[in-house]
């Protein structure tokens, strides 16, 4: 009889564990859209800080949300991914900004050389590229 009451504790305890791990995996990522920024700035100051110190850049940006003016300098698309690079100016650097799926339409696109307002996560510099992911279009 005791052996009956553990297994059935065991395989309770497997379920739930197994329930809660499925229903963590499938919550959907809440958009950044209604989110406040914790930093605006514009393509060309933020790429000027991670080109100045890019350890004092990670400290102060990195995993934070942003809000960026820039002008468009193309749009990528790799796989499913649709990212639009925004210029960094004089500098050598760019802004690449990783769109979430369902943040736009293709009517919302933007063309090069547009000026726009892009909010994202930041993800730090690799060489003279700043990322940010999960963004939206704000304007």
């Amino acid at each position: 009889m005791k052996k009956n009451h553990f297994f059935f504790l065991l395989t309770t305890c497997l379920l739930l564990g197994i329930g809660t791990a499925y229903y963590w995996y499938q919550k959907p990522v809440p958009s950044l859209e209604k989110r406040k920024a914790d930093y605006i700035t514009n393509a060309k100051e933020l790429i000027s800080t991670y080109q100045q110190n890019e350890s004092n850049a990670n400290e102060l940006y990195l995993g934070k949300l942003m809000q960026i003016d820039g002008q468009v300098k193309e749009l990528v698309t790799e796989g499913d991914q649709l990212s639009v690079i925004l210029d960094g100016g004089k500098t050598d650097g760019e802004i690449v900004c990783e769109l979430e799926p369902k943040a736009y339409t293709p009517i919302d696109l933007p063309e090069k050389g547009q000026a726009m307002t892009m909010k994202g996560e930041c993800a730090g510099m690799l060489f003279d590229v700043v990322v940010l992911v999960r963004c939206v279009i704000i304007a």
